[in-house]
């Protein structure tokens, strides 16, 4: 399997994303890491801060810790705005933070 996140520090990426102004959003999610609540909730340190401290927490034995970057299917994302968009994605009915 092609993982594009090979040997790099999922944190860091995150942190770049945040840091240059994309604005990525949930549209995926699986517990036992995520709810629903989730869904259509944009990254940013607050949610990096929280992802962080899923990833140290145990689910069982059977259950690999979170991947930051959603490389065991975690979690699924849509990029909807940043400094290479000219104009941002709109969603239709909902906003950020809102179901999608």
């Amino acid at each position: 399997a092609f993982l594009p996140l090979w040997q790099a520090d999922r944190a860091t990426c995150l942190r770049s994303l945040i840091a240059e102004r994309f604005t990525v959003v949930f549209s995926f999610v699986k517990s036992p890491w995520f709810d629903g609540s989730w869904i259509g909730r944009a990254i940013d340190a607050e949610v990096l801060a929280a992802m962080e401290a899923m990833a140290s927490e145990e689910h069982g034995s059977s259950v690999k810790p979170l991947d930051l970057g959603g490389e065991r299917g975690e979690y699924h994302t849509m990029c909807l705005g940043g400094p290479l968009y000219q104009t941002p994605v709109a969603l239709p009915g909902g906003g950020l933070g809102e179901p999608l």
